[in-house]
């Protein structure tokens, strides 16, 4: 019996879907716009293939987003002061333990969440 492969969405996902959905982008256009080919942003949309952090990035820069705004969408958490060059971010998410790590790697880099994890 061949095993089934994980069609489920992540929220991030969903959140992409809503994301290309209001800008009125067919998926073509939207995988051209983040730049990744068709084929494998179709695969992430319907939950064949996941989504790394490093695409997630990628794809916050073309969308001029920060990816904890992706992660929360439609809710904003990072404005931007553009008087005073500031960013001044808001968070508070509700995470299961298990994907803790993953969530502080995404805000706050791999380097910054190891200083961090030494510093507590």
């Amino acid at each position: 019996m061949k095993a089934r492969k994980n069609t489920e969405k992540h929220l991030v996902v969903e959140n992409l879907i809503k994301i290309r959905n209001e800008r009125k982008l067919s998926q073509i256009l939207f995988s051209e716009l983040i730049d990744i080919d068709y084929s494998a942003y179709n695969k992430i949309e319907s939950g064949h293939q996941k989504l790394s952090l490093d695409q997630l990035s990628k794809i916050a820069i073309k969308l001029k987003m920060s990816e904890i705004d992706i992660y929360t969408y439609p809710k904003k958490y990072c404005e931007i002061d553009a008087k005073n060059n500031l960013l001044d971010i808001v968070l508070m998410i509700k995470l299961k333990p298990e994907i803790k790590d993953q969530i502080f790697s995404l805000v706050f880099g791999n380097e910054n969440l190891k200083l961090l994890n030494e510093s507590l």
